[in-house]
């Protein structure tokens, strides 16, 4: 992996994921939540997380309040997604 730092990863401090998933394999289907724990590295009112293109986001909450949320760029399979 190393320790190359993205746009995603420079202004928080992440914690640890909690992640739980509905699999169905014989469809070949994953559903689930990713909770992501995380501090702040400086304040701000918006962060940057790094998924997969293939990922599907449909909702972001903060402390269950709906964020608004975009793509903020999309490269070489990934997606950043800014949250405000």
């Amino acid at each position: 992996m190393g320790n190359s730092l993205t746009a995603a990863s420079s202004t928080i401090d992440v914690k640890y994921y909690r992640c739980r998933w509905e699999i169905d394999p014989a469809v070949r289907f994953i559903n689930g939540e990713v909770t992501v724990y995380f501090k702040a590295s400086e304040n701000t009112n918006s962060i940057i997380l790094d998924m997969m293109s293939v990922l599907v986001t449909d909702s972001v909450k903060q402390r269950n309040n709906l964020l608004k949320f975009h793509t903020a760029q999309q490269y070489s399979g990934s997606k950043f997604y800014q949250y405000d």
